[in-house]
C-alpha cells in the first residue's frame, strides 16, 4: 500500500516538467552556445553583470582577452613541461 504524502505531488510535477520538452533541438543548441560563452567569460574573471549588459562588440573584446589568457597559459605549460623533461633527462 502506497501512502500519499504532500511531497509526492510535487515530485510528480517535477518529473512531468523534466520529461516534457518545449524546445526544438536548434533552440537547445542556441541556448547552450549562449550559456557556454557566458560561462567561458565568467571563468576568465569577467563579472556576470558586465557580460549581461555588454554589446556584441564588447563581448568580442572580452572573448579576445580570454583567448589571449588561454594562449599564455598554454605557453607557460609548454615551457614548464620542456624544462621538466630537460631536468628528467639530465640536461641541467
Amino acid at each position: 500500500m502506497v501512502v500519499m504524502t504532500k511531497q509526492q505531488p510535487s515530485v510528480l510535477a517535477f518529473l512531468q516538467r523534466c520529461l516534457t520538452r518545449h524546445l526544438s533541438d536548434y533552440q537547445v543548441k542556441k541556448q547552450a552556445d549562449e550559456l557556454e560563452l557566458k560561462m567561458y567569460l565568467i571563468q576568465h574573471g569577467f563579472p556576470a553583470e558586465m557580460i549581461e549588459h555588454a554589446t556584441a562588440d564588447e563581448i568580442y573584446v572580452m572573448v579576445e582577452v580570454a583567448h589571449r589568457q588561454d594562449k599564455r597559459e598554454l605557453e607557460r605549460g609548454q615551457i614548464a613541461t620542456a624544462g621538466g623533461l630537460g631536468i628528467a633527462f639530465g640536461s641541467k
